[in-house]
């Protein structure tokens, strides 16, 4: 224990208990074999700090784990507003597309075809019929 726990610090002790394990058992297996004793495996029970230090250790992990939360929700806004910037530029082009395709005769034909063939039955104002050319187009 004495020879590779020093190697780390206390939180390393902590978070990578396997592989501090995997070295404990390696290091008395090599020391033992001269002695012909075979050791199977070594349990590491209790590794033990004083509480302030244990809690400033888990105030740290907390710390990080909220650094990383903030960081993908930083990621998460830009993302959603890169997406509304390219919503609102597909918009703007579709709706250039449609001005351009406009024009008098187009606008006719889409009056004619939402027409149910009926004629208001209520009208306001001056009491004109709303006029609608049906001639087809000169061409």
């Amino acid at each position: 224990m004495k020879a590779t726990t020093p190697q780390r610090n206390a939180e390393e002790i902590l978070k990578q208990r396997t592989e501090l394990k995997n070295e404990v058992d390696a290091a008395i297996q090599k020391r033992l074999i001269k002695y012909h004793i075979k050791v199977d495996d070594v349990s590491l029970v209790k590794i033990s700090f004083s509480p302030d230090f244990t809690k400033s250790i888990e105030q740290k992990q907390i710390a990080e784990q909220e650094a990383k939360q903030a960081e993908y929700e930083a990621i998460k806004a830009s993302k959603q507003a890169e997406a509304e910037v390219n919503r609102a530029k597909g918009t703007a082009t579709a709706q250039q597309l449609l001005k351009q395709s406009l024009n008098s005769e187009l606008l006719q034909k889409q009056a004619i075809e939402k027409w149910d063939g009926k004629f208001p039955t209520m009208m306001g104002g001056n009491g004109v019929l709303p006029f609608v050319n049906i001639e087809p187009p000169k061409r």
